[in-house]
């Protein structure tokens, strides 16, 4: 988490930024992964097409109870509020 903080001050290659994104996903940070897949959405640089890996991730959010999001810091209404965006991103 340390080196986490401090690699925040810098812009990150979109490689380093998957493996983030899939990193906080594990550790149930879910709130730093969907900001995470938003930043590589936003890239929208080739080989990063977020559609299908976002789309899996907010499938697997909303399997998830509610205290399980709530420690993640999204609700459920979050998730399918993120859903929508990251569909709509990509229409």
């Amino acid at each position: 988490e340390n080196i986490l903080n401090i690699l925040e001050e810098y812009e990150l290659p979109l490689k380093t930024k998957n493996q983030l994104f899939r990193y906080y996903e594990r550790m149930g940070h879910y709130d730093k992964a969907e900001d995470m897949l938003f930043e590589i959405a936003g890239a929208k640089a080739d080989g990063y097409h977020m559609l299908a890996q976002g789309t899996t991730f907010y499938e697997r959010l909303l399997q998830k109870t509610h205290s399980d999001l709530a420690a993640g810091n999204l609700s459920r209404e979050e998730v399918k509020e993120g859903l929508a965006e990251l569909q709509e991103m990509y229409k």
